[in-house]
């Protein structure tokens, strides 16, 4: 059976307010499965360039078309000093 790819690109985001020490990530979950991105230092303007990909099967990838399926992306803030959000 054929296979699709999903594929979320996250490039910038702006006005972030600037906190030292801190990361930001990027984490969606789609077809029960959660990706994140790699930590990004967080700073007024992000330059991400990161993509999340989901590989579905041709009819999960239809079904999921046809119910018009969200993909809810969430931002976390993390310390690097204590990896904590």
């Amino acid at each position: 059976e054929n296979e699709c790819v999903v594929v979320v690109g996250i490039l910038t985001a702006r006005q972030f307010p600037s906190r030292s020490n801190y990361s930001v990530v990027f984490s969606a979950r789609f077809d029960g499965e959660l990706l994140s991105s790699d930590p990004v230092p967080h700073e007024t303007r992000l330059d991400i360039h990161n993509e999340l990909a989901w590989v579905l099967k041709y009819r999960s990838f239809q079904q999921h078309r046809t119910q018009r399926t969200p993909i809810k992306l969430q931002v976390l803030c993390c310390c690097s000093l204590t990896h904590t959000h």
